[in-house]
């Protein structure tokens, strides 16, 4: 781990947390742009800059062994990755081709009237 990453104890994940999310939220946003989370053991990012530039580099941050905190690589995972979420290039390129034929924002508004 580097030593210039803020160390952080809280949960993101606590019930408190998800209930009422803007303190921990503020407390992420505050600690830099990387931080690490003593309780699971990971590094972390929760500013757009950032978050973004994970999002947009599958060289470096892959999804394919899981987007939670269980790694689906480890043997005895407890379940498949997702094809969906849990997929790097080329085949989640794949995936979404197909997936946005069906539930693409400009298919979906056509089943308004249906509704």
């Amino acid at each position: 781990m580097q030593t210039d990453v803020v160390r952080l104890g809280l949960d993101p994940f606590a019930e408190d947390n998800l209930r009422y999310p803007h303190a921990m939220q503020r407390t992420l946003l505050e600690a830099g742009p990387v931080f690490w989370l003593d309780r699971y053991e990971t590094y972390g990012v929760a500013r757009h800059h950032e978050v973004l530039q994970v999002l947009q580099d599958p060289q470096h941050f892959i999804s394919s062994a899981g987007i939670g905190l269980a790694h689906l690589r480890k043997p005895g995972a407890w379940r498949a990755p997702s094809p969906i979420a849990e997929a790097d290039p080329p085949q989640h390129d794949i995936v979404r081709k197909a997936m946005n034929r069906i539930v693409a924002p400009s298919v979906v508004s056509t089943w308004r009237e249906g509704f």
